[in-house]
């Protein structure tokens, strides 16, 4: 077996399509810091990323909390770990449950590197197995589309959530009612505001930089000095000799 093959309990525990809906509404998750190897923040953070990611494809929200019993829990344990009763060999990445069971449950005898993806030099990256492990704890197996994150292998590539992915997801827990787009438009049009403001002032920055006519100036500062008048006008001056009356 390959040591970059990213094992699942998928065959063990299933929901079906039609139950899960009911189980997960709004998904809970929870990191638990029993790695010697990985931060709890470093996991906490990569379990929020990926939370984040799946979140955007359907109806659902998965968010952080502290409650006793989440839908989804991440840990990690080496070999035999409790409560577990399938042990990690040499060759597992990973491995999770269908819901409503959610663990996700980490080898932590493996070096793992905070990368998005994995590369060809170093370990692997902790986000593509934790996003991955995501993906069967929502109710997904395996897709054999390389691109996909629930490929079975962590293999040196940029995986991405595929049209395959978000279909799946919107079946499982519905199209998404409140899309990122109407943010997204109110973003561009203060956007727009802030570049026409800017061209406003550069319009008028150029106006300033046009000799105006010096007897037809709008609210000058004159000053008289020395027989002179100065006038001064935005960044402009003019200084005018007092003619003198025969």
């Amino acid at each position: 077996m390959d040591p970059s093959l990213i094992n699942t309990l998928s065959q063990l525990i299933s929901v079906p399509i039609r139950d899960i809906k009911n189980v997960l509404t709004d998904e809970i998750c929870k990191s638990a810091g029993t790695s010697t190897r990985i931060s709890l923040d470093d996991l906490r953070r990569t379990m929020r990323q990926a939370a984040s990611q799946w979140s955007e494809l359907a109806d659902v929200e998965i968010l952080e909390s502290s409650v006793e019993k989440p839908n989804i829990q991440i840990s990690a344990g080496r070999s035999a770990h409790y409560p577990c009763n399938v042990r990690f060999d040499s060759q597992t990445l990973a491995h999770a449950f269908f819901p409503p069971h959610g663990q996700i449950h980490i080898n932590d005898n493996v070096h793992f590197v905070m990368t998005n993806f994995t590369e060809r030099f170093g370990g692997n990256s902790l986000y593509s197995v934790v996003a991955h492990e995501m993906g069967h704890a929502l109710g997904f197996s395996h897709s054999s589309d390389s691109d996909s994150v629930m490929f079975a292998y962590d293999t040196p590539r940029e995986w991405k959530f595929t049209p395959m992915d978000k279909y799946r997801m919107e079946m499982y827990y519905g199209t998404k009612k409140n899309p990122t787009k109407p943010k997204e438009d109110e973003r561009k049009k203060e956007e727009k505001k802030k570049e026409e403001r800017g061209r406003k002032k550069e319009k008028e920055h150029e106006r300033d930089d046009i000799r105006p006519n010096e007897c037809r100036v709008d609210n000058p500062i004159v000053v008289q000095y020395r027989g002179e008048y100065l006038v001064f006008k935005v960044t402009w001056g003019f200084r005018k000799t007092a003619l003198k009356i025969p």
